[in-house]
C-alpha cells in the first residue's frame, strides 16, 4: 500500500518540472499537482498522467497545498518543491519513521543545500514549540500525517511564505511532535535568489513576524 503523497505546485517551474517528476517517480508515493491551465508545466503534468488540478490563475502556494491536500488519500503528506530532490528511498524512510513513532506529527531529516557553485550540508536542529518560536526549524521537506488537518484544518491561504510556520507552530503549541530523523542526508535543496521566499524578502521577514508574535500573544 502506497503511504505518502507527494503535493506539487507547479508554478513557475518550467525548467524544473521534467526533473523533479522523474525524482520522484523512483519513489514509493502518489503524485498530485496543481497549475495553470494551458502552461507549459501542465502539459508536461497531464503527458505523464499526473493527477492535477488546474487553476485560472496562480494562487498562493498554501491555497494551491490546500486544495491538493482535499484530494490526498494517503496516511502521509509531502510537499514537493520542484527545484528540490529527494534521494533514493527517502519517502520510504520518512514513513518508516511515521510508522514507528505513533507520537511523531511530522518527520523531518538533514539535506543537502546547493547554491549552484557548491553543495554543502544542512544540518537540522530539534526542539519543541519554545525552540519553534525561535526558529523554524523543519526545513523544507518534510513529512506530515494527513489526519492532522482533520484537527487543526489546513493552510492559512492568506499566507505567502510563512503558512507551513503558521501550521506546525498552531500543532506544536497543541503538545503535537517533530522527529528529526539521524540519518544521512535525504535530499537536496535549491537556494534560489528568485524562490517565492528569496524574492520576497520583506514579505519573508513580515509574515514570520507576525506569525511569531501571533503565537506568542496565544500562550
Amino acid at each position: 500500500m502506497v503511504r505518502v503523497t507527494a503535493i506539487i505546485s507547479a508554478y513557475f517551474a518550467e525548467d524544473y518540472i521534467e526533473r523533479r517528476l522523474d525524482n520522484l517517480q523512483g519513489q514509493e508515493c502518489n503524485i498530485i499537482a496543481c497549475a495553470q491551465k494551458e502552461n507549459a508545466e501542465t502539459r508536461v503534468l497531464q503527458d505523464r498522467g499526473i493527477d492535477t488540478i488546474l487553476t485560472d490563475g496562480v494562487p498562493t502556494i498554501y491555497d494551491a497545498w490546500n486544495m491538493m491536500i482535499e484530494k490526498v488519500e494517503t496516511p502521509y503528506i509531502t510537499n514537493a518543491n520542484c527545484d528540490d530532490l529527494v534521494y533514493e528511498n527517502a519517502y520510504k524512510k520518512m514513513a518508516d519513521a511515521l510508522d514507528r513513532r505513533k507520537n511523531a506529527a511530522v518527520v523531518y531529516a538533514d539535506l543537502d543545500i546547493d547554491d549552484g557553485n557548491t553543495v554543502k550540508a544542512w544540518n537540522m536542529v530539534e526542539g519543541d514549540y519554545e525552540t519553534l518560536l525561535a526558529n523554524c526549524f523543519v526545513g523544507p521537506m518534510p513529512m506530515w500525517r494527513k489526519s492532522l488537518h482533520d484537527q487543526y484544518g489546513l493552510f492559512d491561504e492568506k499566507l505567502h511564505v510563512a503558512g507551513d510556520y503558521d501550521f506546525w507552530l498552531r500543532i506544536a503549541s497543541q503538545g503535537e511532535k517533530f522527529y528529526h530523523m539521524k540519518c544521512q542526508p535525504l535530499g537536496k535543496y535549491l537556494y534560489r535568489s528568485d524562490s517565492a521566499e528569496h524574492r520576497q524578502p520583506t514579505r519573508a521577514i513580515w509574515e514570520t513576524a507576525r506569525v511569531r508574535s501571533q503565537h506568542i500573544r496565544r500562550q
